[in-house]
């Protein structure tokens, strides 16, 4: 018994050892593995100290850049790629100002091969579209109004579509399945109102129809159900019966104001673009016999086309506001499809866009190897992109003069506009910070400018993926951005 209770405890006790030394190289490893924070400064151990208590290591990258100094403040992974959510659309913008500038406007052309006589036009009039994200129904109430401002009666033939602009692809690469189901956005080079057919009712006399205005002007086949009463709760209930036809129930209170109830991607949005185009001008009381038509306008066919009205848009600048303070996925992938065919020639597409955007990546001195991009909304997982190329971008942006400003206020504004209006609403931090967000499943982003009390303006970015819950990865962003307002 001596003899084996020797043996045990020896046993246990090479056991014992063994953990010992294994402990040991773990501790040894531990600073390769966790490396201590290089930036001696303030701001640096404290976003470290955030950063660690939330047990972010792997899962975050963050990079801060003080833009008086150029000095880097901060930076945790900030060459690893990560998926940065609608972060994207911040590559979109800078590459769209960098290619078409700040003061682009698209152009939506409209032409008529006859004559004009006593405001009657002999002839087809022909549509072309250049993309425009921001033709909305109060652009199309203005373009038509002028159209009946400028004489226009009737038109004798043919409406005929040119949205050969965009190649065919409607749906981008995230867009997988049935798109309508997903709500996911559609494109075209001739758009109209986001491609959404929104519903409005205006209560009338009790005992009556309300009255329903379809913005499709009958794109889609609506039904109207509800009726006006001069008391009691209001209810309206929309349902789509099948691919184009929309019932609408319920009832509205007699003097209440009008209101939007609803609306649905238009899967053919060229079509929607003329149904509502048509129903505008007859509204004017301008008379229009023919059929709508897609074709192509040739100038070398069409001899005798000429101009009858140019539709411009507000200034590009202005039109990024869409994507930088309310994030909208469809003119982010509209503005993808149009750098893709001013840098390389119509058709543009998906791939042509991303090709653009790579290319002025590159130009600012990253490698294909540090991103990739799939679409220009940031819906897709296959996007990559680093802390460093979305600092690297703001930096740009902000380095110009001429576009600093305008730039500036196309991003959402912390706790007052955009994606941004709820977050930040301590007076104290208010209006101090001006960013791009991004948000999917496990993956948030927050970019931008910081306004700090004693450094000036820092610019930052911080993505994370993995995080779990959009709440928390909220609050990592929100708390690394006060540090920054507080430095």
């Amino acid at each position: 018994m001596g003899r084996q209770g020797s043996r045990h405890r020896r046993k246990i006790d090479l056991v014992r050892l063994r953990a010992f030394l294994a402990g040991l190289a773990l501790l040894l490893a531990l600073p390769a593995l966790v490396p201590a924070n290089e930036f001696d400064n303030p701001l640096a151990k404290r976003l470290d100290q955030l950063r660690r208590g939330f047990r972010l290591r792997r899962a975050i990258g963050v990079k801060v850049v003080d833009l008086t100094t150029g000095e880097t403040l901060y930076a945790h992974n900030p060459t690893k790629r990560f998926i940065p959510a609608s972060g994207m659309k911040l590559a979109i913008m800078g590459a769209s100002l960098h290619y078409l500038g700040p003061n682009y406007r698209f152009e939506t052309t409209f032409l008529v091969d006859g004559p004009l006589e006593d405001g009657v036009v002999h002839g087809n009039l022909y549509i072309q579209g250049s993309g425009d994200p921001s033709l909305t129904r109060y652009e199309m109430d203005y373009l038509t109004r002028q159209l009946a401002a400028g004489g226009l009666k009737e038109i004798r033939g043919d409406i005929v579509l040119d949205d050969s602009f965009f190649d065919d692809q409607l749906r981008g690469p995230a867009s997988y399945g049935d798109i309508l189901k997903k709500g996911l956005p559609i494109q075209s080079a001739l758009s109209y109102n986001f491609n959404l057919v929104e519903l409005r009712l205006t209560p009338s006399h009790a005992g009556s129809r309300a009255e329903l205005h379809d913005e499709g002007y009958g794109y889609f086949d609506v039904l109207n159900r509800v009726t006006t009463v001069s008391r009691g709760r209001p209810w309206t209930r929309v349902q789509k019966l099948r691919r184009d036809r929309v019932i609408v129930r319920g009832r509205v209170i007699q003097g209440d104001e009008e209101e939007s109830i609803g609306s649905f991607i238009a899967p053919d949005p060229t079509r929607y673009f003329a149904s509502a185009f048509v129903g505008k001008l007859r509204e004017q009381g301008i008379l229009v016999p023919g059929q709508i038509i897609k074709g192509h306008v040739d100038h070398a066919e069409l001899k005798d086309v000429k101009p009858l009205y140019i539709h411009r848009s507000a200034r590009l600048v202005e039109v990024l506001a869409a994507l930088g303070k309310y994030s909208n996925n469809f003119s982010a992938e509209q503005m993808l499809k149009a750098l893709g065919a001013h840098r390389w020639g119509a058709p543009g597409s998906f791939e042509s866009g991303a090709r653009a955007v790579g290319e002025y990546l590159v130009g600012l001195g990253f490698s294909q190897k540090d991103f990739r991009i799939d679409d220009g909304s940031g819906l897709s997982y296959e996007n990559n992109v680093t802390a460093s190329i979305l600092v690297r971008v703001l930096q740009e942006l902000y380095k110009a003069p001429e576009m600093r400003t305008d730039f500036i206020c196309t991003l959402a504004l912390g706790g007052v506009d955009g994606t941004l209006r709820k977050r930040f609403l301590n007076e104290k931090h208010m209006g101090r910070i001006m960013a791009k967000t991004g948000s999917l499943a496990n993956v948030s982003s927050l970019s931008g400018f910081a306004f700090s009390e004693s450094r000036g303006p820092l610019v930052f970015s911080v993505i994370t993926n993995g995080i779990g819950k959009q709440y928390r990865a909220d609050y990592v962003e929100d708390e690394m951005a006060r540090a920054l307002l507080e430095y």
